[in-house]
């Protein structure tokens, strides 16, 4: 798993924008810059999604005998 984004203990959900944005090193009118954005690409991983396996709804709705 890549490392998790450190912060002052700030809730970021919470935060108005101009502290998240100070609590993570970015400006919300230009971004980051190309090279930051790499470094922080190498460090955290791609902003992606794991794609999981979709339960039936026989998964979900029969017992398991046995198994």
């Amino acid at each position: 798993m890549a490392d998790e984004v450190k912060t002052s203990g700030v809730d970021l959900e919470k935060a108005p924008l101009d502290q998240v944005m100070q609590e993570l090193g970015a400006d919300a009118k230009t971004g980051l810059s190309a090279s930051e954005a790499q470094a922080r690409l190498q460090k955290y991983g791609a902003n992606a999604l794991e794609e999981r396996k979709k339960a039936s709804p026989t998964s979900w709705s029969m017992p398991s005998w046995g198994q």
